[in-house]
């Protein structure tokens, strides 16, 4: 269970002689939330526009938006998630509400009733206090996300494909198969009673919402094959573009006719990683961290479960196969090559101890894009004698 932090404010009384009359009481003041200090933020840059004169394509809000997402970094990194740079600059250097309203109207592009929002919106954009104005847009905008999060995670609850799960699951002794039933017939319950008080963000259809959904995870998760409650992921932090985030962003390549050589080779904060309690508070710890901003793409773990194969790139700004335990101690390179212009990636380990990869092997690159993509070959390697054997000749 997640664990409440309680903030305990105190206010301090000065007492004087045995009467214990109050002459002075020093109160600690509240601090700001998110959306005061955006306000308060949105007031200085606007101020230093004003008296140093900036133009709008020299202005550069960097500094306050890393301030901010330090500050408030799920609130900022949901507001971030929505604007591009020129986006960014505009939000940060207006107060008529303009931007919070471009915001929420993107959003409720994706939210299948729009009513509540398009009238709060009219309301709000009434209100001549333009403080107010853009502290209830931003109100309104975080409303709407939360509404689009959940309007989006019910498009996919499916009771039948739930109970097909169920029943793939009760083939499996160790599945609480009478527990799990419990479960599916209150969420049944829910969705019969329907969830549209949440485009109106009400509270009752909002818990009702939340508990629905929370219900789906726990029935899909009682799956007895997640006993084992650890996984191992690639974790690549993205920041504020996640929503914009497609392969090139995770390390892979652009396109569907060129292999790793062709993606992007730093510039990634990326990280493998174990993940544990799959069923609770997710935990995770970083196995290994590439210190030369490479991706880690192409994970494959080892059929004794204690080390790692990875892609990632190593001497000449090369791709290479690497390996690294579980602990994340012994990181070694895999592939030993004398030519040393070859790339090895997307390594597989073979019973015989040899693995078996893709390289660049042939020199050989694809036409159609003037050669600018490089063929990949299959090729073996054994790790006991070095010799590297070329499989395919494409």
């Amino acid at each position: 269970m997640r664990k409440n932090l309680i903030i305990l404010v105190c206010i301090c009384f000065t007492l004087t002689g045995f009467s214990q009359k109050v002459n002075k009481k020093t109160v600690v003041p509240a601090p700001e939330s998110w959306i005061e200090t955006v306000i308060s933020t949105k007031k200085a840059v606007m101020d230093k526009i004003r008296k140093e004169g900036i133009p709008f394509d020299s202005l550069n809000v960097n500094p306050e938006i890393q301030a901010l997402l330090k500050q408030y970094p799920s609130e900022i990194n949901v507001v971030m998630s929505y604007q591009d740079v020129a986006g960014r600059k505009k939000f940060l250097s207006s107060m008529d509400g303009s931007s919070e309203k471009e915001m929420i109207e993107n959003i409720c592009r994706y939210i299948r009733k729009t009513p509540y929002f398009e009238s709060g919106i009219r309301n709000l954009t009434a209100e001549n206090n333009l403080e107010k104005r853009t502290a209830g847009l931003l109100e309104l905008f975080m409303i709407a996300n939360e509404v689009n999060k959940i309007d989006e995670q019910l498009a996919w609850l499916n009771i039948a494909n739930i109970e097909t799960a169920i029943n793939d699951m009760k083939s499996n002794p160790s599945f609480k198969l009478a527990e799990t039933q419990v479960k599916l017939a209150e969420l049944k319950t829910l969705v019969n009673a329907g969830f549209d008080g949440i485009y109106s963000n009400n509270p009752v259809s909002m818990a009702a919402a939340r508990k629905a959904l929370q219900l789906k995870r726990d029935i899909l998760l009682s799956n007895p094959g997640l006993d084992m409650d650890r996984i191992l992921v690639s974790k690549y932090t993205i920041g504020t573009n996640a929503r914009r985030a497609n392969a090139p962003y995770l390390g892979t390549q652009p396109n569907n006719w060129s292999n790793q050589s062709s993606a992007s080779r730093r510039g990634f904060n990326a990280e493998i990683m174990e993940l544990t309690d799959l069923r609770g508070d997710v935990k995770s710890r970083t196995i290994f961290k590439p210190s030369n901003t490479s991706s880690v793409p192409d994970l494959k773990l080892h059929w004794e479960g204690d080390r790692v194969m990875f892609s990632m790139i190593g001497e000449n700004n090369l791709w290479n196969v690497y390996e690294v335990g579980i602990d994340g101690k012994n990181l070694r390179k895999v592939i030993q090559s004398p030519e040393k212009d070859l790339e090895f990636f997307d390594a597989t380990y073979l019973p015989d101890n040899k693995v078996i990869a893709v390289s660049n092997v042939g020199y050989q690159a694809v036409p159609c894009v003037n050669g600018s993509d490089a063929v990949g070959n299959l090729v073996t390697y054994d790790q006991k004698t070095g010799k590297i054997r070329r499989l395919t000749f494409d």
